[in-house]
């Protein structure tokens, strides 16, 4: 996973959502067996999952965050620091 992305994401939305790696979470029964990217809601249900772990999953979260959610004006889209990578 790009470290750089997951960074931009998580200033993107400060205060919104909290981006961290969680090992309780088991991959297979979340739906991403081979691994992937798994938004929990404060609820504990899965908000969003994407097989895989690298920038098109961070940009695909990034887009479904946006769809309802206000992100920090100050911090562009995740798609346009996946460009420089």
């Amino acid at each position: 996973m790009n470290t750089a992305l997951v960074t931009r994401l998580g200033r993107r939305w400060s205060g919104l959502v909290q981006t961290s790696h969680n090992p309780s979470v088991d991959p297979a029964r979340a739906g991403v067996p081979t691994g992937g990217l798994i938004m929990l809601r404060p609820d504990g249900h899965i908000g969003f999952r994407y097989p895989s772990a690298r920038a098109e999953a961070l940009i695909s979260l990034d887009r479904h965050l946006s769809s309802y959610l206000i992100p920090d004006p100050a911090v562009g889209p995740v798609e346009e620091a996946a460009r420089g990578c």
